[in-house]
């Protein structure tokens, strides 16, 4: 089952977390949070993940499979924009998570950077991310809010 996780995490939780971060190579390097203006990768530096959350930051995942966990962060800061990071071992459990995010976060502006590489962007352009700019080997792709009933 998919789950949002905010402010705490319980024992069975963090377990289940932490063998997923342990588990699943972040093959683009697209997992990683920013302070200071220093990339720290959330898989390498767990305490930092765990913190995030604990300020506010929504992390999803699914606690009947390992495949993939993501996390929104700007919650705990309240910046103006809200950043996904997202770590997967296929396609599908990106989808999967995707579509639970967007159901569960419709009043807000998602944007997401990921390399220029990485085969993620297809399937975010399939789950209404649009491109919003590019700057070296990344993009920036932005999920605007949804205003029901005004066709674009």
């Amino acid at each position: 089952m998919l789950r949002i996780k905010s402010n705490q995490i319980g024992r069975k939780d963090k377990n289940h977390l932490d063998y997923i971060l342990y588990d699943i190579c972040d093959v683009y390097a697209d997992f990683y949070c920013t302070k200071d203006n220093i990339r720290i990768p959330f898989r390498d530096n767990p305490e930092i993940f765990y913190e995030s959350i604990k300020k506010g930051d929504k992390v999803f995942y699914d606690d009947d499979r390992d495949d993939a966990v993501a996390i929104i962060t700007g919650y705990s800061d309240k910046a103006n924009r809200k950043y996904l990071k997202i770590l997967s071992k296929s396609p599908d459990a990106v989808n999967r998570i995707l579509k639970f995010i967007s159901w569960h976060t419709q009043n807000t502006e998602i944007y997401i950077k990921v390399k220029k590489n990485n085969p993620l962007i297809n399937i975010l352009k399939k789950n209404y991310y649009r491109f919003y700019g590019a700057r070296g080997t990344e993009v920036l792709m932005c999920k605007p809010i949804r205003k029901f009933g005004v066709k674009k």
